[in-house]
C-alpha cells in the first residue's frame, strides 16, 4: 500500500497535475493510514473535526 501512496502523491506532485499540496485525511485510530503517512513523510497538520461525512452524517470522531 505504501507503494501505491508514493506513486500517487509522485504523480500529484511532478506528473500532469504540478500539485503544490496534497491533504490527507484519515479517522481518528486508523493507525494503518497514519503509519503509511509517517511513511511516505507527509507533515502532520492538525486535526479537522466534523469534517468527513459518513452515509450522510457527519462522524464526531474525524
Amino acid at each position: 500500500m505504501t507503494e501505491a501512496a508514493a506513486a500517487i502523491v509522485d504523480w500529484g506532485f511532478a506528473g500532469p497535475l504540478q500539485l503544490e499540496r496534497i491533504e490527507w485525511r484519515a479517522i481518528v485510530g486508523n493507525v494503518g493510514s497514519a503509519r503509511i503517512e509517517r511513511q511516505l513523510g507527509v507533515r502532520y497538520g492538525g486535526i479537522l473535526r466534523r469534517a468527513m461525512r459518513n452515509d450522510a452524517r457527519i462522524r464526531a470522531d474525524a
